[in-house]
């Protein structure tokens, strides 16, 4: 009974729209990559900026540098195209809000909206596609994570303060939510396929290349 207990409560934890979310574009956080600031100020940007004491030496061992370029590559490789667009489409949705909070403030904001466009050489109609398709798939992903937080707000309410009492049975997990996460992978390649068809094969491949060697890399994957 305690182990069910346990296992309960796990759930309980786990079970939220964080990770629901993390879910939708794989269990990945996007880490910096200076690469994508070049010509913007990092004191400016202020986004997603990396803890001082990330992999330090007296707390986390850190891989030899071949062997860690090596994992680093294979993880790479190996992340689906539909998490790393998913990345993607958040940090444009991101530094959109930064460029207008910089214009609010009388400062220029296209060094932010534009920065994808800058870095990647984007015409400005492949990047109005671009951002076109951020835009869509980041409200109607919003608008997903709304009813996810509905539906995970009422299975968490069967234990108000997180504590399973002795021989409390819990109802499983709505299928919904998971059908909602199927759902959000579905949005994301959706829009992957649509900006490969304003952008042509070729131009498609420069980006998809882009996207392996420069989003791909700066994701790695949350134990």
């Amino acid at each position: 009974m305690i182990a069910t207990r346990n296992k309960l409560t796990t759930l309980l934890a786990v079970l939220s729209l964080g990770v629901f979310i993390s879910l939708g574009i794989g269990i990945f956080a996007q880490v910096s990559n200076p690469a994508l600031y070049e010509g913007v100020s990092a004191e400016s940007t202020k986004l997603k900026a990396k803890p001082s004491d990330l992999g330090n030496q007296n707390t986390v061992p850190r891989p030899e540098p071949s062997k860690a370029r090596s994992e680093a590559a294979t993880a790479a490789e190996n992340l689906p195209d539909y998490v790393a667009y998913g990345h993607l489409f958040r940090h444009i949705g991101e530094l959109n809000k930064k460029a207008r909070s910089e214009e609010l403030a009388g400062r220029d904001g296209d060094q932010f909206r534009k920065l994808y466009q800058r870095v990647v050489g984007l015409t400005n109609q492949e990047f109005e596609a671009l951002e076109r398709a951020a835009i869509n798939t980041n409200k109607t992903l919003s608008e997903i994570d709304i009813r996810a937080k509905i539906l995970i707000a009422e299975f968490r309410s069967q234990v108000p303060n997180g504590v399973i009492h002795e021989g409390q049975q819990l109802s499983a997990p709505p299928a919904e939510i998971e059908a909602l996460y199927n759902q959000r992978k579905q949005v994301i390649e959706n829009a992957i396929a649509e900006l490969s068809n304003n952008l042509g094969a070729q131009r498609q491949a420069d980006f998809q290349r882009f996207v392996d060697q420069q989003i791909k890399p700066g994701i790695k994957p949350i134990n």
